[in-house]
């Protein structure tokens, strides 16, 4: 059941990213409380589309996008091998700039994606060199209720591995959507490395990549003068 919300204007904070000029995942914690008050959000110029999605579990899901999505992918050779992350036969690497740069490929199978350890030193150079964020791969879940694992790299950016990465994950929709392979709706499972086993819910059309997820209210309040 898709449940639409409209348009909105939110205050989006940056990330941590260089050059990023929104951060997914706070944005979708900054969405929820709009789908649980009538207040008005905070006027912005940087305008946002949300929805609300109930899951099959019957949890809301916020799914945010920026408008206009910008997506820019550029090929490059597969250097991957040289810094410890053997790529799938044939899959092309590409360069995804959202706002942070993403080098995104894709791994044989979850269990080659889940046992990966890269030089991060390496891989720390050989991001900076091609001026990128970091390395974002994924790979076939296996699993009935995700199409696909996904692990995020940025040691350049003082981050070893990102247990659940927005743009890294809107990189790969961009990166299926280029191959002609994104199903839309899917669900990208990522962070069971680090301990914190994430779920993204993607919606990827020829005009649009929506991100989403669910965010729990743990603390409520009101400011006043």
């Amino acid at each position: 059941m898709m449940v639409p919300i409209g348009a909105a204007c939110v205050w989006i904070e940056p990330g941590w990213t260089a050059g990023a000029g929104w951060a997914p995942p706070p944005t979708v914690t900054s969405c929820t409380p709009m789908t649980q008050t009538s207040q008005m959000p905070i006027p912005n110029p940087m305008q946002l589309r949300y929805d609300c999605e109930v899951d099959p579990d019957g949890q809301v899901v916020v799914l945010v996008q920026l408008d206009p999505p910008q997506v820019r992918l550029t090929p490059l050779a597969n250097l991957g091998g040289k810094v410890g992350i053997p790529l799938a036969p044939g899959a092309p690497l590409l360069r995804a700039d959202v706002g942070p740069v993403w080098l995104v490929g894709e791994m044989t199978d979850a269990a080659s994606l889940a046992a990966l350890k890269p030089d991060m030193t390496a891989l720390a150079e050989w991001t900076s060199s091609l001026d990128a964020t970091g390395v974002t791969l994924f790979a076939p879940s296996g699993e009935r209720d995700c199409a696909i694992h996904v692990r995020s790299f940025a040691p350049a950016q003082g981050i070893a591995e990102d247990p659940v990465c927005g743009s890294g994950n809107i990189s790969v929709a961009a990166y299926l959507r280029h191959s002609g392979r994104a199903q839309s709706p899917y669900v990208a499972r990522q962070g069971m490395q680090l301990g914190r086993d994430g779920r993204v819910f993607m919606r990827v059309t020829a005009d649009a990549i929506e991100l989403g997820g669910r965010a729990v209210t743990c603390v409520e309040g009101t400011l006043s003068a």
